[in-house]
């Protein structure tokens, strides 16, 4: 209890600093803390119980504060941390919160059926899923959907499911490789896209991703409790059966019933947009050009008033006039322009134009 107590104010402490990063950096930070825990956790599974791996563990989380410390002085300063201010009033679906506890009580429970030996050689599916990820956003991020990460997720973790019932040797190996593997992509998507909401909304991190830790725990918890109840119950092979089958139709059901399109666009703050029930149409051209510019301010971490002043540049207004119509001085304006130029890597207006043409919608 202790242990995953403080384990859980690291982790919040950690989170708060990456609800701060834009969303490259933010992917990049958290693969490589997805490898970085399964290298150690390889490292460290020879010792487990010796005197030796206590001290080693018992000194991780000091060496964890350090590096947070670390840090956070060193990207106080850098162009990609900012973000909004906190604000005030704010909500969550609880849809993400369901899917991430699902997803943490089924790789619980077949990581179950594993032998001691075996544990450690599935922390391989962590580190595929990780590098997988870190070589997408180094080589084709301009054109990388986070919504990728939860559709490939979604058959691995199903197809995890189903090595339990093969009666071959290594099902059970395999199995625990697709569910770390699909746990991976989707705690990174998860996680990013939180990180997201609090960039762009100005959300407090501490409280959301407490509720998040929680939906994670209490996952955690029931998928070890299945196969206690299967003892006590003394299941039989049709048993099992039922309860995998069950988990898969679960899975199924929940992914889509509980995530659409447009939650990658909306509900999760991805890429936020704002509609509501009395608005006008808007023609289709601009439709397009606003979700293009959602698209560039989600990629390159601008906050929501730069996003608003991205899509007045685009219509081509003048500075003093966006100026007038957002109520700022024309040399505020100046220096938003300048961040969006600096942040995005165009030089002038006609230059961000091009680019932004070139998104596909």
């Amino acid at each position: 209890a202790v242990q995953n107590g403080c384990a859980a104010v690291l982790y919040l402490g950690w989170m708060e600093l990456y609800a701060q990063i834009d969303l490259r950096h933010g992917l990049i930070f958290l693969c490589l803390v997805h490898l970085l825990s399964a290298f150690l956790s390889f490292c460290l599974f020879p010792f487990a119980g010796a005197l030796a791996g206590v001290v080693l563990v018992a000194c991780l989380p000091l060496l964890s504060v350090a590096f947070l410390r670390q840090a956070d002085r060193a990207t106080r300063n850098a162009p990609y941390r900012q973000g909004e201010r906190p604000s005030a009033a704010w909500s969550i679906s609880p849809r993400p919160l369901v899917l991430l506890g699902t997803y943490t009580l089924t790789n619980t429970f077949l990581r179950s059926f594993l032998g001691v030996e075996d544990k450690a050689f599935v922390l391989l599916g962590v580190c595929v899923a990780a590098l997988a990820v870190l070589v997408l956003v180094f080589r084709c991020f301009n054109t990388f959907e986070l919504k990728a990460l939860y559709q490939v997720s979604v058959p691995l973790l199903v197809a995890g499911a189903m090595f339990v019932l093969v009666g071959i040797p290594g099902a059970g190996v395999a199995a625990a490789l697709c569910s770390n593997a699909a746990f991976t992509l989707f705690s990174i998507f998860i996680t990013t896209a939180f990180c997201a909401i609090s960039f762009r909304y100005g959300v407090n991190a501490l409280w959301l991703f407490g509720i998040t830790q929680a939906a994670l725990t209490a996952g955690s918890f029931v998928g070890a409790m299945l196969p206690w109840g299967e003892s006590l119950l003394a299941m039989s092979d049709v048993g099992m059966t039922a309860t995998v089958a069950v988990l898969v139709v679960l899975l199924a059901a929940l992914s889509m019933l509980l995530v659409s399109d447009r939650d990658f666009e909306t509900t999760w703050g991805v890429t936020p947009r704002k509609d509501s029930a009395g608005a006008v149409s808007a023609l289709e051209e601009e439709e397009q050009e606003s979700r293009r510019c959602a698209k560039v301010a989600r990629r390159y971490g601008l906050t929501r008033r730069e996003e608003e002043i991205l899509l007045l540049l685009m219509r081509g207004y003048t500075l003093s006039h966006i100026a007038s119509e957002l109520y700022v001085a024309e040399s505020t304006m100046k220096t938003h322009s300048r961040h969006i130029y600096r942040k995005v890597g165009v030089a002038n207006r006609q230059e961000l134009q091009e680019l932004l043409r070139a998104y596909p919608v």
